[in-house]
């Protein structure tokens, strides 16, 4: 029997479907997703090869209802993927539009012309198409919610389905019907009260278990088995708390589509808008952030989770911590998630005494709601704050007392979290930890620290940075320059070319040294005191080279 099957309701479930759908026909796992939304992909969304190891591109074109795939689009798709890297065998243009006898021609004629240069051919799969080899595979069909409603199989939510249609104008006036219509759904998990109870279920498992993957793979089991009968504020739930669990494990690309495609099944609601507009931020699309911070701040122009967003992306586009400070409302500066945001920001900054103003705010506001780790990264900011005037060596024994405290009380913390699976608490706990064992001189402990705060995240850029500061303090340059080179191109980590300034002018490395320094001037969030240890070391990078004399260098650097 074929069943007629409804396409995505967005892009990237469009994708990861002919993704599987792929890995299917090919009878293997080698295709993926290429890149991410926003990156340079030639044409190219899924990748891998089929049984005779032959390099095959897929392009996913999803469109709305009656929405149809252009000539246009095929030929300026075809020609990006001229471009792409090593060369393919066979390329498939794949659309939710309707299969199109014109399109496939122009598919045929472009393969023709491609076979004489030696180029891959060219195939067009519309959505009539991909419905039917979706049907060949039952798994498949389940996971992404499809229902299979053969007589053998046919459940008895499925009957009463088929009794309501079938039986419509009897129902309206027959109770017995309707009892048993809703007997049948009771009975087979269909009531919405019972999947909310479940999602509680999973959400309880991250948030006080502290257990985000196996919440997700419960998610993941729940969606498949009953997204075809789930009402909307279940869909929206189920999606959301999955997005969030890929968020606590560090997957903030994945969790970040799942927070996108929840919106979409709560489009009024305040929560949905914000998510979305998380989303779009770890994805680095900062025009769509804006856009949903607009209509949640439409609505509540007060609302603390929009603004401690907008706090990111206004850092994350170079906006300096007073004036984005100027842009939030002056009475949610006390709230905790506004407070604790540009607590994080200022510290990373060393900014050492605001650290300390916005941690206060909160002890003032409510006390009960510092953490043992916030009242540890406020001592150990204190103390830093002083080692910007005075060396290590001349700490008074309280400071040191205070800084063994906050190791108590951050070692209680990660206590609480080293069996959980939650990476960004365990990633930013240990880099608390690693600073202030760097302070007190336990260089053996606080390098044990940072990396195992990267193998927590490997691909952390805020590990990593700990990591080169550390070995850079410690003048293990070699160790220190490969982690700064990762995070240098990294919006929020442009700090790293003034250490590989420092470093490579250490080395008489000048070429290297002015080429860093160079690019951290870029940087519009600089102060004024690094901006002048940077032109200093300038000015001796072109006396030494003989470029200028002293004195010249220094009066042109002044003008600058």
């Amino acid at each position: 029997m074929i069943l007629h099957l409804s396409p995505p309701g967005d892009e990237y479930s469009f994708e990861k479907l002919s993704c599987d759908l792929w890995n299917k026909i090919c009878n293997n796992n080698s295709f993926q997703l290429v890149g991410r939304k926003g990156q340079k992909q030639d044409g190219v969304d899924v990748i891998g090869r089929d049984k005779s190891n032959n390099l095959i591109g897929i392009q996913c074109k999803w469109k709305g209802i009656g929405k149809n795939l252009t000539d246009k689009e095929i030929q300026d798709e075809v020609e990006k993927t001229k471009k792409f890297e090593p060369p393919l065998s066979e390329y498939y243009i794949l659309t939710t539009a309707e299969k199109d006898g014109e399109l496939e021609k122009l598919a045929r004629n472009i393969t023709d012309q491609h076979l004489k240069q030696g180029l891959f051919q060219v195939f067009i799969w519309g959505w009539g198409d991909i419905q039917l080899k979706i049907q060949d595979y039952r798994d498949l069909m389940e996971k992404y919610g499809y229902t299979i409603s053969t007589p053998e199989r046919m459940t008895d939510f499925d009957k009463s389905k088929e009794l309501f249609k079938s039986n419509f104008s009897e129902i309206l006036g027959d109770p017995q019907l309707k009892q048993q219509i809703a007997r049948s759904l009771a009975d087979t998990g269909g009531s919405d009260d019972a999947f909310q109870k479940e999602i509680d279920y999973a959400k309880g498992l991250m948030e006080k278990k502290h257990r985000p993957a196996e919440a997700y793979d419960y998610l993941e089991e729940l969606k498949n088995r009953i997204w075809v009968q789930a009402s909307e504020k279940s869909k929206y739930r189920i999606l959301t708390n999955m997005g969030a669990a890929k968020i606590a494990v560090r997957e903030l690309n994945e969790g970040a589509y799942l927070l996108i495609e929840a919106y979409q099944y709560n489009k009024e609601s305040e929560d949905a808008l914000t998510n979305a507009a998380l989303g779009h931020l770890f994805l680095k699309e900062y025009d769509k952030v804006q856009e949903f911070l607009d209509q949640v701040l439409d609505k509540n122009p007060y609302n603390p989770k929009a603004h401690s967003i907008k706090i990111d992306l206004l850092y994350e586009n170079g906006v300096k911590i007073n004036d984005i400070i100027e842009q939030i409302p002056g009475h949610l500066m006390n709230k905790k998630e506004i407070a604790v945001d540009l607590a994080q920001k200022t510290l990373s900054q060393k900014k050492f005494n605001l650290v300390e103003q916005y941690i206060e705010k909160i002890e003032k506001k409510d006390r009960d709601s510092v953490t043992d780790e916030i009242s540890g990264i406020n001592t150990i900011a204190k103390v830093m704050h002083k080692l910007e005037d005075i060396p290590v060596d001349m700490l008074k024994e309280s400071d040191i007392t205070n800084l063994k405290s906050a190791i108590t009380l951050l070692e209680g913390v990660w206590d609480k979290y080293k069996s959980s699976e939650m990476r960004s608490q365990k990633v930013q706990c240990l880099i608390n930890l690693g600073i202030a064992e760097s302070i007190l001189g336990n260089n053996y402990r606080a390098e044990e620290l940072f990396l195992q705060a990267k193998k927590e995240s490997p691909g952390d850029p805020i590990a990593k940075k700990n990591l080169g500061i550390f070995y850079f303090r410690t003048e293990n340059f070699k160790r220190s320059i490969g982690y700064f080179e990762e995070i240098a191109a990294i919006p929020g980590f442009e700090d790293a070319n003034f250490y590989l300034g420092q470093i490579y002018f250490k080395e008489n490395q000048f070429a290297e040294s002015e080429k860093y320094l160079r690019e951290f001037l870029k940087d519009v969030n600089i102060d004024a005191q690094h901006r002048n240890i940077v032109l200093l070391l300038m000015v001796e990078i072109f006396s030494k080279e003989k470029r200028w004399d002293k004195k010249r260098c220094q009066a042109r650097m002044a003008l600058t």
